[in-house]
């Protein structure tokens, strides 16, 4: 019966792929394409409703790594045909086939078939490289506690040879993690690193001995033990300073992109664009890392696979998004500017998708915590410029205190709106109130006081708003207080001490450490959630025979997607929209929500 099954799912995935390739210049017009459309829907429907018998007959035993990377090419399947939707409605407004788009749209349906298909021929156990940091902390600490020395010196050293090479994984993951943190923090878990190998070399010698003392191992254990979780809680603060900084400026390089590119001044100035292309690389980067530690750190598989489908849009559109913008600069025809546009309105839909949803995973209590921090530093650099007379007071330095409380204003507004349940909901709603009714103020202060005549007068009024600002962010801040304080309070506050020797030193000179850094940074390049840089470049070669490609990065060729509300969609804004279409596209989004609820359970 499941051989049954898994041969259909192929022979419709084949009958699909082929279909995707009947979609040619020659389907132009609204009438032609939603004929076509509704017979890519029916082909889609019979896909998912066979999975969903070949889940039924092997009642639930599908391995995790199979079904958790099941679902993500289910969900990205979805995201491309949205993308497709889009492509159509940019062409009814355009008058004319977007070749390329078209080509985008179908390379990634057809990747996410294909991705279908070697799951389900496939018998090899998948690992989730997500938030890998985690996991390997946690068994690196479950290792080394099981050093017990009633078990014999040979069962001992195992077990600390295992505890070794976890310590290693764990310690380059953090390095992993260091390359995109914000520079102090970078240095903060280089020093915290540092620690861990020096007490991990202690046990190492007095493992070393012909003699064992047991009183030696266990103090130099507990050491070990200590040390590692001192490094998580500096890399779990410096993960959340992380989602400050990149949330508050979360779209300004991509804006500086398109400005650049969109401004006939700069046409044919591509060697220009380079400054600003790094640091959008390094943008997308730090936002893949949250993502990933966002997913090792949820309960729920459900939201875990939907930012992991945010985070593979993302990274699907790495080798697109940019290329698309730089052929504007070259010519600004009408099919390159409706494709870069297409591919940034992607980008922020998908971005702020996967916003959302890390901000329902993020420790309220902790991230509140750092912004709070955070803004206290802002607040006192201006106190200490309007101090001195010499100094002038600029937006530029308040605009990280206003754009940072606006995270914590829609951070704090998510959670409202999803766990209508939690505690003190009616304080919280009230203290948010006073905060964003501050939050106003200051940003409608900061542009008279500092636009116009420059005085410290105004310099003192600004300033005394932004104390309040402070204060209500507090507020804010305790609604999360609970019977954890104690322990949910040591996330920056308690390290600043702890920290403060590690970020003056300099670590130079440790081979291994420096083999540590490497491999993190191998690591980092290395990432990737869903679309490998090995994707296979052929599989539409035969609708692009002219050779027309849209312009590419070295060494990847991938394709991208979009994920647009389809129950919400106007399809095509045009009055030859059919019932059956719009029946098919429910039909498909029903059954892909019954298949995520069942493998979820």
């Amino acid at each position: 019966m499941i051989l049954k099954s898994t041969n259909n799912i192929k022979s419709h995935i084949s009958a699909c792929n082929n279909y995707l390739k009947s979609l040619t210049t020659l389907i132009s017009g609204n009438e032609m394409v939603v004929l076509w459309f509704q017979g890519l829907c029916k082909n889609l429907t019979n896909i998912i409703l066979e999975i969903g018998r070949f889940n039924r007959d092997l009642e639930g035993k599908l391995e995790k790594g199979h079904r958790d990377n099941l679902l993500l090419y289910l969900s990205q399947l979805l995201t491309s045909l949205s993308l497709l939707i889009n492509v159509f409605i940019k062409e009814s407004e355009a008058q004319q086939v977007l070749s390329e788009a078209r080509l985008s749209a179908k390379k990634q349906i057809a990747w996410c078939l294909d991705g279908i298909q070697e799951i389900l021929s496939s018998s090899k156990d998948i690992s989730d490289p997500s938030g890998s940091f985690i996991k390997w902390m946690d068994s690196a600490l479950e290792k080394i506690a099981e050093i017990d020395l009633d078990k014999g010196k040979d069962a001992v050293t195992t077990i600390f040879n295992d505890a070794k090479e976890l310590f290693e994984e764990v310690l380059c993951h953090a390095m992993s993690i260091a390359q995109v943190a914000l520079e102090e923090d970078c240095k903060i878990i280089r020093g915290s690193s540092q620690t861990v190998l020096d007490s991990l070399d202690m046990l190492t010698k007095e493992m070393d001995k012909k003699i064992l003392n047991p009183p030696m191992i266990n103090l130099f254990v507990d050491s070990c033990t200590d040390k590692l979780c001192a490094l998580e809680r500096r890399v779990n603060t410096a993960v959340l300073k992380l989602c400050l900084k990149v949330f508050s400026e979360y779209t300004a390089a991509l804006e500086e992109i398109h400005e650049f590119c969109f401004n006939d001044e700069n046409t044919g100035k591509t060697e220009e664009l380079d400054s600003l292309v790094v640091d959008f690389d390094l943008h997308v980067d730090r936002i893949m890392q949250i993502g990933l530690f966002a997913v090792s750190c949820s309960t729920s598989s459900k939201r875990a696979i939907k930012i992991r489908s945010c985070l593979a849009s993302l990274e699907a559109l790495e080798c697109e998004l940019v290329p698309a913008f730089t052929s504007v600069i070259l010519d600004k025809s009408v099919p390159n500017v409706s494709l870069a546009l297409l591919l940034k309105n992607h980008w922020l839909q998908q971005a702020n998708i996967l916003r959302r949803d890390i901000f329902l995973i993020v420790d309220p209590f902790a991230f509140c915590q750092v912004i709070f921090e955070e803004n206290k530093q802002i607040v006192d650099d201006i106190a200490d410029i309007i101090k001195s007379e010499n100094l002038t007071l600029h937006e530029k330095l308040v605009e990280p205190l206003i754009n940072q409380s606006f995270v914590l204003q829609e951070f704090v507004s998510i959670i409202l709106k999803e766990d209508t349940e939690m505690k003190n909901i009616e304080c919280l709603t009230e203290k948010l109130s006073d905060f964003k009714n501050v939050l106003h103020e200051v940003k409608y202060a900061t542009n008279i006081f500092l636009s116009d005549e420059k005085s410290r007068c105004n310099y003192y009024k600004l300033l005394k708003r932004c104390k309040i600002l402070l204060a209500t962010t507090k507020q804010v801040w305790h609604c999360f207080l609970d019977e954890n304080f104690e322990s949910k309070s040591k996330t920056s506050l308690d390290l600043q001490e702890e920290t403060s020797h590690l970020t003056g030193q300099t670590i130079t000179g440790n081979q291994f450490l420096d083999h540590i850094i490497k491999r993190g940074k191998q690591i980092l390049k290395d990432r990737s959630i869903l679309y490998k840089s090995s994707m296979k470049n052929n599989t539409f070669s035969l609708l692009n025979s002219k050779g027309n490609h849209p312009l590419k990065r070295p060494n990847k060729s991938v394709p991208l997607s979009k994920l647009v509300h389809i129950r919400k969609l106007s399809f095509m804004n045009s009055v030859e929209k059919t019932d059956a279409a719009e029946l098919q596209m429910t039909d498909i989004l029903n059954e892909l929500d019954n298949l995520t609820d069942t493998f979820t359970k």
